[in-house]
């Protein structure tokens, strides 16, 4: 509309990039994962994020969520995030999605058991909408959260305030002509 980019409307930049993330292919062994992340470092990202247990979400295929996971997955999870730590070192961040799949004692364990590898944030560890359970599993870990693109403002200002909330990701709504929708998203550091 007025042809300024937007950070002119706001009185002019204020940093020169804006840190992004990768993500490396989900699914994959270990010992392919660690390859994924080294290529990642390789090209000069400083973040990754993923979920380690997946695809041990068997239980997604029918629509229902237990919010536990097996031992298994459990161990291969945290394998997984060690094995990275080890390939990239202490210089480069760790970010954690949950989807917020988990119920409060499997949060919290997964939590604990991530604690020594130095993880930049540990995202819906619990459903977005129990404000409740995310305080539970926020005073049995050390880990620093990160919000839902998906929560509501009111959820977002309430864990901010409340919570460890490290990060907010929001996914801003972008409408096009004949009703398209994009999202694009971006995440904001509270710390």
């Amino acid at each position: 509309m007025l042809g300024l980019p937007i950070s002119e409307l706001f009185g002019g930049p204020v940093r020169e990039g804006v840190p992004i993330y990768c993500h490396p292919q989900n699914g994959s062994s270990i010992e392919n994962t660690v390859q994924h992340v080294r290529a990642i470092v390789d090209t000069g990202h400083e973040a990754l994020k993923l979920d380690p247990w997946q695809p041990k979400h068997e239980e997604e295929s029918n629509g229902y969520l237990s919010g536990k996971l097996s031992a298994e997955a459990e161990r291969l999870g945290t394998e997984r995030v060690a094995a990275i730590r080890e390939a990239v070192g202490p210089d480069i961040e760790v970010l954690i999605d949950c989807h917020g799949r988990f119920d409060v004692p499997t949060a919290i364990r997964l939590g604990k058991a991530l604690e020594p590898y130095d993880i930049y944030w540990f995202e819906e560890p619990a459903p977005v909408e129990s404000i409740h359970a995310l305080r539970q599993v926020r005073d049995r870990d050390g880990l620093p959260r990160a919000s839902s693109r998906f929560a509501r403002i009111g959820s977002v200002v309430m864990l901010a305030h409340k919570q460890r909330l490290k990060v907010y990701c929001a996914s801003p709504l972008n409408y096009r002509p004949r009703g398209r929708v994009h999202t694009c998203d971006m995440a904001l550091d509270t710390s």
